[in-house]
């Protein structure tokens, strides 16, 4: 058994063609390349939005990206202290108080672990929509699915609707370097075990999605439309003067229809109801396959901050 004890997760692939620890370029940049978005895509629900480095160490006998545990340490060398401050804070902001006194490596073994949770449930459901399965409901907490064979897995109502949202397609670029003779694990680091969840050729299809035949995301937001949509506004950048919407597993990027996003920055990290126009293409006129809103108006819907409060970028 490998020594995993400096590191709180890591990403492995396992079989004959890794053994002596070599893997194409390519393929090695697209794994680690779908580790990082994957990972990030769970920070961004903890609020976390700093563009901050995630160092990976790459080691022999399987091919192995191992997250070192000093990687707050890491951070602070890369980015500054003050950066690293930023994070910390906006995650604590995010989750009040379930978060006050979590460290960053906690909060990306969090995320490996709603990463695990979900491969297990696609493979369990073999990639259906949790919407497209009959559960039986034990308590307010805990659902049983039904599987191949009679099988049967017993997940959290939280669990369930992590998988509902959460889109195969990032695991993609990790999935694709899967083969008959190399299959990919992700490991997560505990104090005294080591968890794994294992994605194998037979299970690939369920992951990984050809570029050519990638689908229109999110066909319901139609190009022109006038919507509202409910969700979390995750980062804001005012060099690109656009935010970010968290909307089942994606991020939106919204624009004001004029005017500066900094009238919305106190409001990042909140849960707000964005009324847009939806655009579905590019400067150059052509097709994009994820729609990106034009900003009339936000409602704030968290209640903390009170009564909700109308926002238009006519009048900045």
């Amino acid at each position: 058994m490998k020594d995993y004890s400096e590191c709180i997760g890591y990403l492995k692939y396992e079989g004959s063609s890794v053994a002596d620890g070599y893997l194409d370029a390519r393929k090695a940049a697209d794994a680690l390349m779908g580790f990082d978005e994957s990972i990030r895509y769970y920070l961004l629900k903890y609020g976390v939005t700093d563009d901050f480095e995630i160092p990976v160490r790459i080691r022999k006998g399987s091919w192995e990206a191992l997250i070192p545990n000093t990687l707050l340490q890491w951070v602070v060398t890369a980015t500054g202290a003050g950066a690293t401050m930023y994070v910390v804070t906006a995650a604590a902001q995010v989750a009040k108080n379930d978060f006050q006194n979590i460290s960053l490596g906690e909060l990306i073994q969090r995320a490996l672990c709603r990463i695990q949770k979900s491969i297990k449930i696609s493979k369990h459901l073999e990639g259906k929509h949790a919407s497209d399965v009959s559960g039986t409901i034990i308590n307010n907490y805990t659902i049983v699915l039904p599987g191949r064979n009679g099988s049967k897995l017993e997940v959290t109502k939280e669990e369930l609707e992590d998988y509902a949202s959460f889109p195969p397609i990032i695991l993609s670029k990790m999935a694709s370097v899967i083969t008959d003779d190399r299959v990919l694990k992700l490991g997560l680091v505990k104090k005294d075990h080591v968890i794994e969840e294992e994605i194998g050729v037979a299970d690939r299809k369920l992951f990984y999605k050809e570029k050519d035949t990638e689908v229109e995301l999110l066909p319901e937001l139609k190009d022109g439309a006038i919507v509202d949509i409910e969700g979390m506004l995750t980062r804001g950048n005012t060099r690109t003067n656009s935010l970010g919407l968290e909307y089942r597993g994606y991020v939106l990027t919204c624009k004001p229809e004029q005017g500066s996003v900094e009238v919305y920055k106190s409001f990042l990290f909140t849960k707000c109801v964005v009324r847009g126009l939806v655009d579905r293409t590019t400067s150059r006129k052509e097709k994009e396959k994820k729609p990106h809103l034009i900003i009339i108006e936000i409602t704030e819907k968290d209640k903390d901050f009170g009564q909700p409060r109308m926002f238009n970028t006519k009048n900045p």
